[in-house]
């Protein structure tokens, strides 16, 4: 909050006060479609959402996380100070592939839920149906008998 002006709010926070900053009309980005009322939700939708909201509710502990990036920062420059070489930042790492969103949320809501089977994902399911079909009746026999 260096020599700048901020709109700020206060409100009660554990016996003190919390001063939140405000956004100016000009730092806020607008994206067209976001928020749009049109968007029809399913009924699994809502659910899975409502459970990843509930499923790690808890109380908030500061503690448990830390600034890397502050440290990082302190050790780069006391590297260089000492007349050390700082190092360059590693290549970006390739983007991992895309998956199916609704079975990644099912299957992470399954493990928090400590149920031990996991949830097939969509593409090992239409994976399994795909090798039935390529089955002759001879075979598809045999595994019923």
């Amino acid at each position: 909050m260096h020599n700048r002006e901020y709109t700020v709010f206060l409100r009660p926070h554990n016996g003190g006060l919390m001063l939140h900053t405000m956004y100016y009309a000009e730092e806020v980005k607008q994206v067209e479609g976001f928020g749009r009322p049109d968007v029809e939700l399913k009924a699994a939708e809502v659910k899975v959402a409502h459970q990843l909201i509930e499923a790690p509710a808890g109380d908030w502990d500061a503690g448990k996380y830390k600034d890397t990036y502050a440290e990082n920062l302190k050790a780069m420059i006391a590297a260089k100070v000492e007349g050390g070489e700082v190092a360059t930042p590693e290549e970006a790492p390739k983007l991992a592939p895309v998956i199916d969103l609704m079975a990644a949320l099912k299957q992470s809501l399954t493990l928090m839920e400590g149920r031990k089977k996991p949830v097939k994902s969509a593409e090992a399911t239409t994976e399994s149906k795909s090798a039935k079909t390529l089955q002759t009746p001879a075979k598809r026999a045999r595994k019923k008998a």
